[in-house]
């Protein structure tokens, strides 16, 4: 843990594009805006192949309407929490998984 805070920390300085996936991204949200994740009901794992749909236009969806992405996860983040607790764009969602795609407003964050 504190070897990622000292990465998040480090490049912070820098004014680069920041790309988190997976895990990185769950680490992210904690770290840079304090939003901490739940737990599915039951313990249940988020497993398979599902579809998100794009809500908003972004060079990496360029042309699509949804698109399909493999998940494999036990925890989440709620959308409200994204939508009062940051400056993150919502890209894309699914109707029960939540969001997929954030960029914060100044293109910083992906």
């Amino acid at each position: 843990m504190k070897l990622c805070k000292f990465t998040q920390d480090k490049s912070s300085t820098r004014k680069q594009t920041r790309l988190f996936i997976c895990w990185a991204a769950q680490f992210a949200l904690y770290h840079h805006y304090n939003i901490e994740k739940f737990t599915f009901k039951s313990n249940n794992k988020l497993f398979g192949v599902y579809s998100y749909d794009v809500l908003v236009d972004h060079p990496l969806t360029k042309n699509f309407q949804s698109y399909y992405i493999p998940q494999s996860r036990y925890t989440n983040f709620g959308i409200q929490d994204i939508k009062d607790k940051t400056d993150l764009t919502i890209v894309s969602t699914h109707p029960e998984f939540g969001a997929d795609l954030l960029i914060s407003i100044i293109k910083i964050f992906i």
